[in-house]
C-alpha cells in the first residue's frame, strides 16, 4: 500500500461512516485518498443530486398508498394521534 499525502486545503476522497455520540456527529475515516482528477468532484455532485431526486420520487410514491391505507383504517384508528407538530 502506497502512502500518498493529502495536503490541507486539497480535495480528497474519504471512505468511512458518520457516527453520532451524544449530540455530536463525527466521521470515522477508514481510507483517505487524493482525487485522481477534478471530474471526481463533478461526479460526486451529480450522484448526490440524483439520489436526492430518487428519494423524493420514492417518498411521493409511498405517501399516496399510505394515505389510502390509513384512510381505510380510519374507523378504528385515529391517524392524527402521535404526529408531531
Amino acid at each position: 500500500m502506497s502512502h500518498i499525502q493529502v495536503m490541507e486545503g486539497n480535495f480528497c476522497r474519504v471512505v468511512g461512516s458518520i457516527r453520532q455520540t451524544q449530540d455530536r456527529r463525527h466521521v470515522m475515516a477508514f481510507r483517505v485518498a487524493k482525487l485522481a482528477s477534478a471530474n471526481e468532484i463533478t461526479t460526486h455532485l451529480l450522484e448526490t443530486q440524483w439520489i436526492r431526486m430518487k428519494l423524493r420520487q420514492l417518498k411521493k410514491k409511498m405517501v399516496i398508498p399510505m394515505f389510502f391505507s390509513l384512510l381505510s383504517k380510519s374507523l378504528c384508528f385515529d391517524f392524527y394521534k402521535g404526529t408531531t407538530s
